[in-house]
């Protein structure tokens, strides 16, 4: 990379709240829920339940709440190298005249559901990173060609994701530190 560019995410502050959490406590349980799924989140909550010598029931009612008030993320490892999906970064550059704030809500949902997600920065305002998945390369074509003849997009360049690598970060390692069953959890 000769010149690379970072851009800044910002805070989504254009976008209604669908979640308001009354109480962002996470408790020692929550944490043992959380870190019986870390590792496999396909696991029956009743699995969880008898791993944690608590009932199904209360293991729900937790991991729901935290689901609900938006306490957590639920996500996946994905490694594309493993997959017989293609998944592309189209690097957007927008026209001046592109209402910044609503060309990513559109690509979404006028090309759902190929375009999953998008980012935008703070820091680029006419550039817009969105992630496109397709299951053949004449799929992704097709998409590369409307994006063509969209009035809003300048110029993309496409980036196909062919390896994926996934590092732990700081909730992993909050999640080791209370989450793990030897743990000993300080009282409350």
């Amino acid at each position: 990379m000769l010149d690379p560019t970072v851009g800044i995410i910002p805070p989504e502050t254009d976008l209604p709240s669908l979640v308001t959490p009354r109480d962002t406590t996470l408790h020692p349980l929550d944490y043992q829920i959380i870190y019986a799924l870390h590792k496999n989140s396909r696991r029956s909550i009743s699995d969880v339940a008898e791993e944690l010598g608590i009932s199904a029931k209360t293991a729900r009612r937790r991991l729901s709440r935290m689901i609900r008030e938006g306490l957590i993320e639920l996500s996946m490892k994905w490694y594309p190298d493993a997959s017989n999906d293609i998944a592309t970064l189209f690097h957007l550059r927008l026209k001046p005249s592109a209402d910044k704030s609503k060309v990513g809500f559109m690509l979404v949902e006028k090309y759902a559901p190929n375009v999953l997600f998008f980012w935008r920065f703070s820091n680029l305002p006419d550039h817009l990173i969105c992630i496109v998945w397709t299951s053949t390369m004449k799929e992704l074509r097709d998409i590369r060609e409307s994006f063509e003849s969209e009035e809003l997009i300048q110029s993309f360049v496409p980036s196909i994701l062919y390896t994926g690598y996934i590092f732990d970060t700081w909730r992993d390692k909050l999640l080791l530190e209370k989450g793990h069953p030897h743990t000993e959890q300080p009282a409350q």
